[in-house]
């Protein structure tokens, strides 16, 4: 696999590091507000804290069902390095008015800045995807796509870790403010270098009702048998995720008795993974799109995922004080916790990339930008169905390893 790509290719790289910094920076500031909210105990609108996350990542993906179709039509039509560029100065704009909700404490303008930050991404998502064929070879799209992979969740991985750090540093507000806007800066600096991908605009018609492009895109979308295949299995996959990682702050202050640090450390563990299984899929498929893996990786996601679920439900909860990442890891069980999630996640890496290569082979290249959109409403849609069944479930009091075990199961549906 060479570096190369990310560090020399100029095909390639703007592209590369834009979506990373982007990435990093959603993350940073998504970490360090669920982190604020879990452990300051916030209340909104009556819901509790751990309903407030889960809604909180409802909030950011809903805008993905309403914008994706009309931001598909968007990146078919112009030129997509000009749209980056835009997108990325818009998410300048976004970060600066989450500076001013992080530095007068009001967490009601920092949930419509996760709002606008969906939106921008759902502008992002087609021009990132959609790109990866017009500047890549063939046998080059399954190492793009585990490149873009494994990139954006490195950079969620150092956006949850600086996210929780920030979160629990004495100038917290301080910190964060800054670092989103400095962040996306740089940001505009690296789409800057991206070279225009085409001379001619493709002619579509761009529909900015948003209602009626979204079920033109979908119904398209749904008469082409192999692309809805992976749309299906893609979207199950972010229904699975995030409902996972709408479940670790809670799971790890309220059952494990974790501290922030804690909690970062089982995010960032669930990042690694992800990572990690981003790569082993292209060493295994090597220049191939290959979706034979992906029953198998399904089969690997449940059975960490039910050993985690056993482990969780046998551990000794010791309410009123919260553990630092030394107390918690001797504890009996904490680690074993920990692999659990790591096997989860690689197997997931395993379970989404050749679908996402299948699906950008698969579809029709005038068309690939929508594709991507309807990918990313199909996405929204099966994540936001995770966090109002996981409101429902916190609201019934049902317990968190057996949250846990009900996505076990469902995983092998």
């Amino acid at each position: 696999m060479s570096l190369a790509l990310i560090t020399k290719d100029r095909r390639f790289w703007p592209l590369f590091w834009t979506q990373f910094l982007g990435a990093a920076n959603d993350n940073f500031f998504k970490n360090a507000l669920v982190m604020l909210i879990t452990y300051k105990n916030v209340e909104l609108m009556g819901l509790n804290a751990a309903a407030l996350v889960a809604m909180a990542g409802g909030i950011f993906i809903l805008p993905y069902v309403t914008f994706s179709a009309t931001a598909g039509q968007i990146a078919d039509h112009y030129d997509k390095s000009d749209v980056i560029k835009v997108t990325k100065i818009t998410e300048f704009i976004i970060m600066i008015i989450a500076a001013i909700g992080f530095l007068t404490n009001s967490y009601g303008i920092l949930l419509f800045v996760l709002f606008l930050m969906g939106a921008q991404s759902a502008f992002f998502s087609p021009v990132k995807f959609g790109s990866l064929p017009e500047i890549l070879e063939d046998d080059e799209l399954t190492l793009g796509n585990a490149f873009i992979g494994a990139g954006t969740f490195i950079a969620i991985l150092i956006g949850t870790i600086t996210g929780g750090l920030s979160a629990s540093s004495e100038n917290a507000v301080m910190v964060t403010a800054v670092g989103v806007v400095v962040v996306s800066a740089i940001g505009i600096l690296t789409a800057w270098k991206q070279r225009r991908l085409k001379d001619e605009h493709t002619n579509v018609k761009i529909d900015y009702t948003f209602v009626k492009p979204t079920f033109d895109i979908l119904k398209t979308t749904m008469k082409e048998k192999n692309v809805m295949h992976a749309i299906l299995g893609i979207s199950w996959f972010w229904f699975f995720g995030a409902a996972i990682l709408s479940l670790l702050p809670a799971m790890v202050k309220d059952l494990f008795s974790g501290s922030e640090l804690v909690g970062t450390i089982f995010l960032a563990t669930f990042t690694v993974g992800m990572g990690i299984g981003s790569f082993f899929c292209n060493k295994l498929s090597g220049k191939r799109v290959e979706v034979g893996m992906v029953p198998l990786a399904a089969i690997g996601m449940s059975i960490f995922l039910f050993d985690m679920f056993y482990t969780a439900g046998t551990w000794a909860h010791s309410p009123g004080r919260l553990l630092g990442p030394a107390e918690f890891f001797a504890q009996s069980g904490s680690l074993r916790v920990l692999f659990d999630l790591m096997a989860t996640t690689v197997f997931g890496g395993m379970y989404i990339i050749p679908q996402q290569a299948h699906m950008q082979r698969s579809a029709r290249p005038e068309f690939l930008a929508r594709t991507i959109a309807s990918n990313n409403i199909w996405n929204s849609i099966f994540m936001v169905f995770a966090a109002v069944i996981l409101m429902v479930l916190h609201g019934m009091k049902v317990s968190l390893p057996t949250i846990i075990g009900i996505m076990a199961v469902a995983n092998l549906l």
